[in-house]
Parts: C-alpha cells; sequence; structure tokens
C-alpha cells in the first residue's frame, strides 16, 4: 500500500522573507516613481508657460505691426481658466495700446473662444484661443518695454502658488520656489516658468 505524499505549504519564515523583499522593493521604486510623475508634471507646467510666454510675444508682435503696440512700462498680466471660462487681470485698458482702444479685453470672461487668431485684436480672447486645450489654469505674463520677459503657470488650479516668480527672477533666471528643494515646486503646486527658472546657487 503506498502512501500518498503530504502538500508541503509555505513556511511563516519563507512568508516573512517574501514580504520583506516587496517591502524593499517598495521602499526603492516608490519614490522614483513618484519622482518621475513629479517631473512630467513639471515638463509640462513648463511647456504651457512656454506657449504662454510664445503667444503673448507673438500678440505683441502683431499689434506693433498694426500700429497699434503696447506703450505703457511694466505691467503683469494674469489670466485665469476655470473650466474653459478664462478672465483676466492687470493693465490700464487703453492707456497700454498706441491707439487708446483696450485690447487686453472688451468682455469680462470668454469660453475658449474660436477665434481668427490672424484678425484677433483682444489679449484675452487670443490667449484663450492659443490654450483652449487647458480646461483650467493659473497664468501670469510679465511685460516691460514692450518685450514678454517671462510667463509662470499653474496648470492644475485657477489660483497661484504661495510663491510665483517676479519680473526680477525672470532677468535673473533664479527662483527660490518657496524655498522648495526642487525647482518647479512650491508646497506641493507645481509652477511651470518660460524661461525655465533655476533655484538660486546661493540662496
Amino acid at each position: 500500500m503506498r502512501r500518498t505524499a503530504k502538500k508541503r505549504g509555505f513556511t511563516l519564515v519563507e512568508v516573512v522573507v517574501v514580504v520583506a523583499i516587496i517591502g524593499v522593493l517598495a521602499a526603492i521604486l516608490v519614490p522614483t516613481l513618484i519622482g518621475v510623475v513629479t517631473d512630467s508634471r513639471i515638463s509640462s507646467a513648463n511647456q504651457a508657460a512656454k506657449v504662454a510666454k510664445d503667444r503673448a510675444t507673438e500678440f505683441l508682435t502683431k499689434m506693433e505691426a498694426n500700429k497699434c503696440g503696447y506703450r505703457a512700462g511694466e505691467v503683469t498680466i494674469v489670466l485665469t481658466a476655470d473650466h474653459t471660462l478664462w478672465t483676466i487681470s492687470g493693465g490700464n485698458g487703453g492707456n497700454d495700446w498706441q491707439d487708446g482702444k483696450n485690447h487686453w479685453t472688451t468682455v469680462p470672461q470668454v469660453s475658449a473662444p474660436d477665434v481668427d487668431l490672424e484678425t484677433a485684436t483682444e489679449f484675452l480672447s487670443y490667449m484663450a484661443a492659443c490654450m483652449h486645450s487647458i480646461n483650467t489654469c493659473y497664468v501670469e505674463i510679465h511685460i516691460k518695454n514692450g518685450q514678454v520677459i517671462g510667463a509662470s503657470v499653474v496648470n492644475e488650479g485657477n489660483s497661484p502658488a504661495g510663491a510665483m516668480p517676479l519680473p526680477e527672477h525672470f532677468e535673473r533666471g533664479e527662483f527660490a520656489f518657496g524655498g522648495s528643494d526642487k525647482p518647479g515646486v512650491v508646497d506641493n503646486v507645481v509652477v511651470g516658468t518660460s524661461p525655465v527658472l533655476l533655484l538660486p546657487t546661493n540662496p
């Protein structure tokens, strides 16, 4: 008469060893994966800031060519998008433009309009059309002597981060990001910049 072999399960020691190995791998991989996700978000925000800066520059150049260009000094224009509904603040209306008309906007808000970028003469509508793929964001555009010197974007909200770059930061190319140890992050909020700002070398 043959005896059937007993089925052998995992011992407690084996289970503990496997759990320990999984724990070590998780401790190594999770921070790396989180870092990759954060870097991706920063890259996306920097790209949005570049689009904002380039399109704002494009608009000012077009208005200058039409002999109604921006004539004021330093100004910061703030654009916000709340589920595709865009608003603007900053500027001094018609006083900022050579023809005396308000080319920032003549309406309080726009909804990512389908406008002809060649003929558009209002900054808010122009920028909303250029950035219509972003549903919600906060944008600061710094203009000095008719030139866009920098733009910063919070892609995941319609309010500023705890610290936002000022014109002098773009002129220096450095910003402390609220004391962060990672450029592009202020208190866990991703802030994209164009040109891309670095942490100060001598804080």
